[in-house]
């Protein structure tokens, strides 16, 4: 990520003699104000309200960059004594950035902030803004964004896999409940089907086991079963 300080306009007048001697530091911060990496201080431009920087800096970025924030700070220099605050100002909205280096060659993207005071603090010399530019380099990004979309790619594929298993899963077990239930039904309908099968099969044991349950069935329909089996139980009859 390349970062220009570009220029200060009205900015506050910290000196006697109505100009200031403004300079700023930066740096990267999480949402808890730490600071991610590196911090940057710009030149000092003397005497004037009006500052022209043109100070840039290049961040290596980690992945989650876009979630850190850019804080900006503005100190008037003095040469005895604290130097002045100036103003302060925090960017954290890198969509134009982002959406800049997806469309192409990135181009710089112009940034403008008020500075603002800090919070619970009464300070005296707040006033202007500050202008920057941003820019993603497409060089830098392949190889990380190249990662990204590939590991990507692969849990959308994991997540579609898995959802297509779960649908054969359900699918199986429904149509196994339904056999069941279609069984159940048989069963229900015609309670002799157990002993009619066990006949059928030629299956003296459990031709027992179905009388010893209590199953019973006619003749008549032993026979209409086995012709349309297109058998003659012999051992079991």
């Amino acid at each position: 990520l390349e970062l220009t300080l570009s220029h200060g306009e009205e900015l506050a007048a910290c000196d006697v003699g109505g100009t200031s001697d403004p300079y700023a530091l930066l740096q990267f911060e999480d949402d808890a104000g730490n600071r991610v990496g590196d911090s940057y201080k710009s030149p000092c431009c003397k005497k004037t309200l009006e500052p022209k920087w043109h100070y840039s800096f290049t961040v290596r970025t980690a992945a989650d960059w876009r979630a850190h924030r850019l804080h900006v700070q503005v100190f008037d220099k003095d040469l005895i004594g604290k130097d002045d605050f100036m103003g302060e100002v925090f960017l954290s909205d890198w969509g134009a950035v982002w959406s800049g280096a997806m469309r192409g060659p990135s181009q710089p993207i112009p940034l403008v902030a008020e500075l603002q005071g800090r919070p619970n603090k009464k300070d005296a010399h707040v006033s202007g803004r500050v202008h920057l530019q941003a820019v993603y380099q497409v060089d830098e990004m392949r190889e990380p964004l190249s990662a990204y979309f590939e590991e990507k790619g692969r849990r959308e594929r994991e997540a579609e896999r898995v959802a297509r298993d779960k649908r054969l899963e359900d699918a199986a077990n429904a149509k196994e409940a339904a056999a069941k239930e279609k069984e159940a039904e048989a069963l229900r309908k015609f309670p002799a089907k157990v002993l009619v099968d066990a006949v059928l099969d030629d299956d003296v044991d459990r031709v027992r086991q179905a009388l010893a349950d209590g199953h019973s069935v006619d003749t008549r329909s032993v026979v209409c079963m086995a012709v349309a089996r297109g058998c003659v139980p012999v051992a079991a009859a």
